[in-house]
């Protein structure tokens, strides 16, 4: 009688083993970033100004630089995402499904005007191979939007889970 209990034991320990594995991460680094062109911030013609940019690791270090000119300030953050939120991201920054993929739009409707920044993703999976995309949020598909929001807001929400926070005061005439 043992023994047969010592042989389920080992069964169900395997099979929890098993499903405990986490989702294989099929990114290394996805990258974020929040632009406008021809701001007013640069104040030099067709050109970039960028007001937030990620780094996001496998692990779900978050890495950011934020240039904030409503507030006059320059952040760096680090933030720890949690597993379920690395699993979120793996499900649509994944190599299975192009970015462009994601795409439900290509112009916006007649009269209508576009006043936000732009945002840039680009993905570098783990076995080296990168998928980008330049676009605007309207364009894009609920389920990516969904990210999309994640990432915009991640910082601003979970301001006390920054693991590292360094601030700087700017002057909007050095940018």
């Amino acid at each position: 009688m043992n023994i047969k209990f010592l042989y389920c034991f080992i069964f169900v320990v395997f099979v929890f083993i098993d499903c405990a594995k986490s989702q294989t991460i099929s990114f290394q680094k996805i990258e974020y970033a929040s632009f406008d062109v021809n701001s007013y911030r640069t104040k030099k013609k067709d050109s970039a100004y960028i007001g937030i940019y990620y780094t996001i690791s496998k692990d779900g270090l978050i890495e950011a630089n934020d240039k904030d000119d409503y507030h006059k300030t320059h952040t760096y953050y680090s933030l720890q995402l949690t597993k379920s939120e690395i699993e979120k991201l793996n499900y649509i920054f994944n190599k299975g499904k192009k970015l462009k993929n994601y795409i439900t739009n290509t112009k916006l409707a007649e009269n209508e005007f576009f006043a936000g920044s732009y945002d840039f993703f680009r993905v570098t999976y783990s076995d080296g191979t990168v998928d980008s995309l330049c676009t605007i949020a309207s364009f894009m598909t609920k389920e990516f939007n969904s990210a999309y929001d994640f990432l915009n807001n991640a910082l601003y929400e979970r301001k006390n889970k920054i693991i590292k926070n360094l601030t700087f005061l700017i002057s909007l005439k050095t940018l």
